[in-house]
């Protein structure tokens, strides 16, 4: 059933993808927010987490990104911890202000095709437009009316956004398909702003400064079933 993230993409969401050749999900942003020891392993297993600084994002050092690069905020964010394992083409990168676990800024992907009966691909289909009632009727948790709710043209790419507040937080949320448009299945991917309400309004302009600056890719980066590929651009 369709969610304001990528289909499949449910709790607990996708790691970012750093499969290197030793088969070690590597990057000490992407351990486990709790420890939790995993397949019998012991605590003294489990690496510790270490936070990192990113001032930006390239792909060329981030190799999963959906994007080429993106600014980030004039002091940079952390990265954070959470608790995931990695899978085949998923990632997730989390990041915020050092020591805030509530003001987060997530990049993630299930790096899944979406079903053909995904009715959410229709509205990478259309003109840009705010979503009607029934469109936003198929997003589980449902789009209310209050939201604001919309397909746009951001920086060459069709993306979904949603921007809303439940129980003190508010999100910013895009969602667009990873490869570039027009390579069909859809590998959904999410950019995703959280915070509670005061931290939302203090960082929103900074964030969205920060998104307007994305140079997106431009050829088939998770692979699709090649007879339904369009030949990548050069």
């Amino acid at each position: 059933m369709p969610i304001d993230r990528p289909p499949s993409l449910v709790f607990p969401p996708a790691l970012f993808r750093r499969a290197q050749s030793n088969g070690q999900a590597a990057c000490q942003y992407l351990i486990a927010r709790d420890k939790i020891p995993r397949s019998g392993a012991q605590p003294s297993q489990v690496p510790r987490f270490i936070p990192e600084l990113f001032t930006d994002l390239q792909k060329s050092q981030q190799r999963s990104l959906p994007m080429k690069t993106m600014s980030l905020p004039r002091k940079g964010l952390w990265t954070q911890p959470f608790e995931e394992t990695p899978q085949d083409h998923s990632y997730r990168l989390e990041l915020g202000p050092k020591g805030d676990l509530k003001t987060t800024l997530s990049i993630s992907s299930d790096g899944n095709p979406c079903l053909e009966t995904d009715p959410l691909q229709s509205l990478l289909q259309q003109p840009p437009h705010t979503l009607s009632q029934a469109e936003r009727d198929l997003f589980r948790p449902q789009i209310s009316m209050t939201a604001k709710a919309y397909t746009t043209d951001f920086n060459g790419k069709l993306v979904i956004v949603f921007e809303r507040q439940n129980k003190g937080v508010n999100t910013y949320t895009m969602l667009f398909n990873h490869n570039p448009d027009g390579t069909v299945p859809i590998i959904w991917a999410v950019i995703r702003f959280d915070a509670p309400t005061r931290k939302y309004n203090k960082y929103i302009a900074s964030i969205k400064k920060c998104l307007s600056t994305i140079v997106w890719i431009d050829k088939i980066d998770i692979p699709v079933p090649a007879a339904n590929s369009p030949v990548d651009k050069q």
